[in-house]
């Protein structure tokens, strides 16, 4: 549940994952609701793999991409898997 927002009485998205957005942070990862410790493992695993690889055109880089490739990792892929969003821009669109 760290990547939920709520809305503020101007209707305004509020967390703390937009504060990371909005102090500078390129991209911010985290899950919509509870999820449990094995299968958020799985996830993270195949993300950090998916990154370091070559295979998809982005290695180095945390994409929207390499998240959803690695739902696929997960054994309750349309719970667990489907709790992790990504927020930000896309890689070509940061600063160099």
């Amino acid at each position: 549940s760290s990547a939920r927002l709520s809305k503020n009485h101007m209707s305004h998205g509020r967390g703390f994952l937009l504060s990371y957005l909005l102090a500078g942070s390129p991209i911010a990862v985290g899950n919509l609701w509870d999820v449990t410790d094995k299968d958020i493992d799985r996830f993270a695993k195949e993300v950090l793999e998916n990154c370091l690889s070559s295979e998809g055109g982005d290695e180095g880089r945390l994409t929207a991409n390499s998240i959803m490739r690695a739902r696929k990792a997960c054994k309750l892929t349309r719970l667990t898997g489907s709790s992790p969003v990504y927020y930000g821009l896309p890689p070509n669109l940061w600063k160099r």
